[in-house]
């Protein structure tokens, strides 16, 4: 069980379920990264990292690892741009990827008209990417948990 907050979230490895318990009621999900919109909330996106964690098996390190390189990169947000990062090129959206970094990981994965923009490619090919040993790729990366 993960605590966020006003939210609790359990995570079933086993299944694609994944329950958000509020104060007022339960809501289960098949698969948040199908729902996601264009405009994700917050909310929607932390579904799709809890989903993305049980759906490749993560242990909560891992989970936890992912989920501070979100909030740190871009704070949940999905259109989150930096023009300038500490290479000079401009970093973008939710997992603050370069366009050539994107690009490159984009084809490797198979995934079908890439656009850094889309918040599910991101979280898909940053997933794939952390499960390829690639997560130090990301500069908020630290090897320690946050919280």
């Amino acid at each position: 069980m993960i605590l966020f907050g006003t939210f609790v979230w359990v995570r079933h490895t086993a299944s694609v379920t994944i329950t958000e318990e509020i104060s007022n009621g339960i809501v289960s999900l098949q698969n948040p990264l199908e729902s996601l919109s264009e405009t994700p909330t917050p909310k929607e996106i932390k579904l799709a990292i809890v989903y993305l964690s049980g759906n490749n098996d993560w242990d909560n390190k891992q989970f936890i690892e992912f989920y501070n390189i979100v909030n740190c990169e871009s704070g949940f947000r999905y259109s989150a741009y930096n023009k300038k990062d500490t290479d000079g090129l401009p970093a973008i959206g939710l997992m603050q990827f370069k366009k050539a970094t994107f690009d490159h990981y984009a084809k490797k994965y198979g995934v079908e008209n890439p656009d850094i923009w889309n918040v599910r490619q991101q979280l898909e090919v940053a997933a794939r990417m952390i499960n390829d040993g690639q997560i130090k790729q990301w500069g908020c990366f630290s090897g320690k948990t946050l919280f």
